[in-house]
């Protein structure tokens, strides 16, 4: 996915908005949750600690409830275990270039998808997450909230998303947009 990273210091209060913005805004928006539900269907995170990690922001009571979260770490450092092991890429993980290795069923997908990094389960999520009590999600809207993250497991809908990215990105590779790719 490529960006126009020049687009980051736009004014967007400016309306209206040129197309290269509107890609950029919704580029940023769009990526996190196609990764999310990459790791979701593919098993790396759980419905558990979805629901444990999802939060009310913006009402009162919430002021300060990334400051517990700061300094946690979910999974071991790859970094460093990458950096011992001589990884000049310092724990990116290598693979295939605009190549799907999510749901490739190749050799090298498989491998790539064994070794990508697990949350550490030893971490009780439930008593480290009752430092943001203030901002969970209350009984009622919990139901609501389980609903839409059952989405985030598909695994036939994180299959269809990459399929569609890649798409788009090989139109672009060979100068022109796929046309079902947004």
């Amino acid at each position: 996915l490529e960006l126009c990273l020049a687009e980051a210091l736009s004014n967007f209060e400016r309306r209206p908005l040129r197309l290269t913005q509107l890609h950029y805004a919704l580029s940023l928006a769009w990526c996190p949750l196609l990764i999310l539900r990459a790791l979701c269907s593919f098993e790396i995170v759980g419905n558990e600690e979805i629901m444990l990690l999802s939060h009310r922001v913006g009402h009162p009571g919430s002021a300060g409830w990334t400051r517990p979260l700061r300094n946690l770490c979910f999974a071991p450092d790859a970094s460093a275990a990458a950096a011992a092991e001589g990884d000049a890429l310092g724990g990116i993980y290598a693979g295939a270039y605009a190549e799907d290795l999510w749901t490739g069923t190749s050799e090298e997908a498989e491998v790539w998808r064994r070794g990508l990094p697990r949350p550490d389960r030893s971490i009780r999520l439930a008593q480290v997450m009752q430092m943001t009590a203030a901002v969970h999600l209350p009984p009622d809207t919990q139901r609501c909230a389980q609903l839409g993250i059952a989405e985030l497991f598909s695994r036939e809908t994180a299959a269809r998303d990459l399929a569609a990215l890649y798409r788009a990105h090989r139109g672009h590779r060979n100068g022109h947009q796929a046309p079902d790719a947004y």
